[in-house]
């Protein structure tokens, strides 16, 4: 994952403070430890940050803020565009010109091309802000199913968004008061609905939404993709049809997904979901998949403790598994993390094994995970 964080000033206000933006930025470090980087505008109006972790194109030629030639566009990006090879041809054809291979670029030229409108064309999980001189405006958009975090607020002087809630909570205007309504929500619900977070004045952009902000601050929030209203859907003769186009999609979105330039793996719990994703992985590689589980050692843990059946689904397909048992000594150590990455309550205890089998991932070298998460709600 990558953090991005920015702000615009408005008209007559005070020139962004380059402090607080390299404080916001250092508060998300830990999203992209690879490379970081800050624009300004030329009158000290608007700042972008990006903390960069590299998957497509890790050289220098992808770095953030990314522009387009005439430095009119500036963006900067949190996601993974799984299409984006094929965006790249088409927008050669049109005449666009490329200087990295990264998908970052991929989004430069395809607002070029189709506006606000270029989310339509993607394909993956993003979140992003691309600022637009010539029109003076910010466009910020989160992907169809909110994958990726953004965050925004607006003050008495300006705009601001962000990846976490801490890099916002930087500004002085913004006070650390807890919303009433959504905190009624998150211990009715145990989540806090989308736009509201537990923080008065700071919301989050829904899935599948994008915004225009004006340079004097007028939002303008719209729903690009709603699951519900889905032109492509298909009428199937027999349930032998919709078994063979979900096993279709899934293939194609597990092909996709493993399109990277740095070692990727999954996680493996050896239940339906995440095996799935390690059989379909196999069946398109030439090399042994990277796996990693996670068990627990306890009393009263055995109901929960799967490792056993990753290691017959690790040892069935021939991965290169990796495994860590943990107990309540590592959630006790973990606990004042959480607190800090979480930004808000979370109800789903899972963030804790996550948090260390995505550490052994990363310690034995892989940078980028597929995971079994959605397959239930499919």
């Amino acid at each position: 994952m990558c953090g991005i964080c920015g702000l615009v000033q408005f008209p007559g206000c005070p020139p962004i403070s380059l402090d607080m933006l390299e404080k916001m930025s250092e508060l998300i470090v830990h999203r992209g430890p690879d490379d970081s980087g800050i624009y300004v505008s030329n009158d000290n109006s608007v700042g972008l940050c990006n903390r960069r972790l590299s998957i497509i194109d890790p050289t220098d030629s992808g770095r953030q803020p990314f522009s387009n030639e005439d430095k009119t566009i500036w963006v900067v990006y949190n996601g993974e565009t799984y299409n984006y090879a094929d965006l790249r041809g088409k927008l050669i054809d049109k005449g666009h010109v490329f200087s990295s291979h990264t998908d970052t670029e991929i989004l430069v030229h395809l607002y070029e091309e189709y506006g606000v409108d270029c989310v339509k064309h993607m394909r993956g999980m993003f979140a992003f802000a691309i600022w637009d001189e010539g029109n003076r405006r910010l466009f910020i958009a989160r992907d169809r199913l909110g994958v990726k975090p953004l965050y925004y607020a607006k003050t008495n002087d300006s705009f601001l968004f962000a990846s976490e809630i801490k890099c916002l909570l930087c500004h002085p205007q913004l006070k650390k008061t807890v919303h009433d309504e959504a905190l009624y929500h998150y211990l009715t619900f145990l989540t806090t609905p989308a736009p509201q977070t537990l923080f008065e004045n700071i919301f989050k952009l829904p899935a599948g939404h994008r915004a225009v902000i004006n340079a004097d601050g007028y939002i303008n929030l719209e729903q690009y993709w709603d699951v519900f209203s889905n032109d492509n859907a298909n009428n199937f003769d027999s349930n032998d049809d919709q078994s063979v186009r979900v096993l279709e999609a899934l293939r194609e979105s597990v092909k996709l997904r493993m399109v990277s330039d740095v070692p990727f793996g999954a996680l493996l719990s050896g239940g339906m979901d995440s095996s799935t994703n390690v059989a379909l992985m196999h069946s398109q590689m030439d090399r042994p998949v990277q796996t990693f589980s996670i068990g627990y050692k306890g009393t009263n843990v055995s109901e929960f403790n799967e490792v056993e059946y990753a290691r017959q689904v690790a040892k069935h397909f021939g991965s290169n598994h990796h495994e860590i048992i943990i107990d309540r000594n590592h959630l006790i150590k973990f606990l004042p993390d959480l607190v800090y990455y979480q930004d808000e309550p979370i109800a789903d205890p899972v963030c804790v094994p996550l948090y260390y089998v995505c550490k052994l991932a990363k310690d034995a070298g892989t940078s980028v995970l597929q995971v079994g998460e959605g397959a239930d709600e499919l």
